[in-house]
């Protein structure tokens, strides 16, 4: 494997890379209007729950943004990789070495943002100053 291989696999593993590389493909406007539709009303709303925004709300505001995505992106890792065989005219967005390292690594790739958000979670819930965080889960 080279290093490019190398560099392009890390996408299916660092939070929020998929969607940035593969899907809004590092376009400035796209990754601006991302954060607009996705990222800030999703802070807006954690941020509401909370009376003092401490470091330790911005610890857990940066922890559940990052998993929820992260376990979100592994959507799209399943629509380019898997559902794009069963469409006539699929968009094709992964080369066929990312291809190749995606469905060789499939299983580990799902299970491990799975378990990453769970962690994530079982944070978020013990440093949360209520218990309603658990609902916004």
């Amino acid at each position: 494997m080279n290093s490019k291989d190398k560099n392009t696999n890390l996408l299916f593993w660092i939070p929020m890379q998929y969607n940035f590389t593969i899907r809004l493909k590092n376009n400035l406007q796209k990754i601006i209007s991302w954060l607009f539709i996705n990222l800030f009303p999703t802070s807006y709303y954690a941020l509401v729950d909370f009376e003092n925004i401490t470091t330790k709300t911005i610890i857990i505001l940066i922890t559940f943004t990052t998993s929820f995505f992260y376990l979100y992106e592994f959507g799209y890792i399943q629509n380019d990789l898997i559902s794009t065989k069963k469409e006539k005219n699929p968009t094709e967005r992964l080369s066929p070495s990312q291809k190749k390292y995606a469905s060789e690594n499939y299983n580990f790739i799902k299970y491990w943002r799975i378990l990453i958000f769970v962690i994530s979670a079982l944070i978020i819930f013990f440093l949360s100053p209520t218990k309603n965080t658990i609902i916004a889960i």
